[in-house]
């Protein structure tokens, strides 16, 4: 083939042309789409990110209105500061009841309520048959007798009743 005539150069030309446009073309849609999928993709991690920060917020307040519940709960103070065990059950099922029907009730795998001598126990939860039992000898282990108000979260330890490894995140108020 020739490419001194004009035929010939015109089809170089126009096939060159038609390839360097064709490869334009095709990194344009490629870069395009590229950012168009990271773009989608960080959109969607974003979104992921705050569902996850939104329920675990919705259950940080779960768990602390169920927290301000017991500390507050008339039924529990009279039980906790009277010396008749008359209202012992009835706590007990109230309490239970209240973990039960709290959201954070997932999470719970065990709430003790105890004065600050320790001679008065409520002890329910999600893994009661799981562990060792609680009873006022043995929860002064977990919870000295000497108290210091801490109203704040406190870091997370080893679960000392349950015969699994386990983690527990203590709250204590008084």
């Amino acid at each position: 083939m020739r490419l001194n005539t004009l035929k010939s150069k015109i089809t170089v030309l126009t096939v060159s042309f038609t390839l360097l446009l064709a490869i334009l073309v095709a990194s344009f849609s490629f870069f395009m789409f590229r950012s168009f999928a990271l773009q989608s993709q960080i959109t969607s991690t974003e979104f992921n990110l705050q569902f996850i920060g939104a329920k675990a917020r919705q259950s940080m307040i779960a768990l602390d209105s169920l927290v301000r519940w017991v500390t507050t709960n008339s039924q529990i103070t009279t039980y906790l500061e009277t010396d008749g065990v008359d209202v012992a059950l009835a706590t007990y099922d109230r309490v239970k009841e209240e973990v039960m029907n709290n959201l954070a009730q997932q999470y719970v795998n065990r709430i003790i309520v105890t004065d600050l001598q320790h001679t008065k126990l409520i002890h329910t939860g999600q893994q009661m048959a799981g562990s060792r039992p609680v009873t006022v000898s043995n929860v002064s282990t977990v919870l000295p007798a000497v108290f210091v108000e801490d109203t704040t979260w406190s870091s997370i330890t080893d679960d000392p009743f349950l015969l699994t490894d386990s983690q527990v995140l203590p709250i204590r108020r008084i």
